[in-house]
């Protein structure tokens, strides 16, 4: 892990506020990291005072919102593109969840956010929903704000101890992905009972 955040770090050291964002939004995008060990390491640097708190926090939001809206447009604008690929991966379910992310669209994405792990599923699913783009803005800035601030907060709080944290983040982030999925799939299973009969 080390290794791998070494030359984004010092990207940060270098370039501060724009490296920061062009960090978390390439892990968002390209997956070469975990944005969220990235987002506690930023912290540790605001703890320091190298870096202003709400500066980073405007940037890790903004990076995290545009690699959003990012795959939401891709799945707006290739809906059947992303539909195919979507199916290709076993998504046996994928009417039945657009019609899940249309009643319930806000929770959705704001819990997403929180656990990182579906941001991208749920940003795909929310365009291929044709969830309205305002919409899904500011849910995803609200969920985005939310889990940035708790990461550099801890991140702040925590100071040179960020890789303790780093292993209870990961384990967060599977609980939440744990609990969207059984949310997921008891909404679905719900509705077809309700359906059968």
């Amino acid at each position: 892990m080390e290794q791998t955040l070494a030359p984004f770090l010092s990207f940060i050291l270098l370039y501060k506020y724009a490296a920061l964002f062009g960090a978390v939004f390439v892990s968002n995008i390209i997956f070469v990291l975990p944005s969220n060990i990235l987002i506690l390491v930023s912290g540790v640097f605001t703890g320091t005072g190298y870096l202003n708190f709400y500066w980073s926090l405007f940037f890790v939001v903004a990076a995290n919102t545009l690699g959003d809206f990012l795959f939401y447009r891709l799945a707006r604008r290739y809906p059947q593109i992303v539909d195919r690929r979507l199916k290709r991966q076993k998504f046996v379910a994928l009417e039945r969840l657009k019609k899940f992310m249309q009643s319930s669209a806000g929770p959705t994405i704001i819990i997403a956010h929180c656990g990182g792990a579906f941001t991208v599923v749920v940003s795909l699913l929310s365009g291929l929903a044709e969830i309205p783009w305002p919409k899904f803005i500011c849910y995803a800035i609200i969920g985005n704000v939310l889990m940035d601030f708790i990461l550099l907060y801890s991140g702040f709080v925590l100071g040179l101890n960020w890789e303790q944290a780093s292993g209870i983040v990961n384990v967060v982030s599977i609980v939440i992905t744990v609990v969207m999925v059984a949310v997921f799939g008891y909404k679905a299973l719900a509705k077809n009972r309700k359906q059968a009969s």
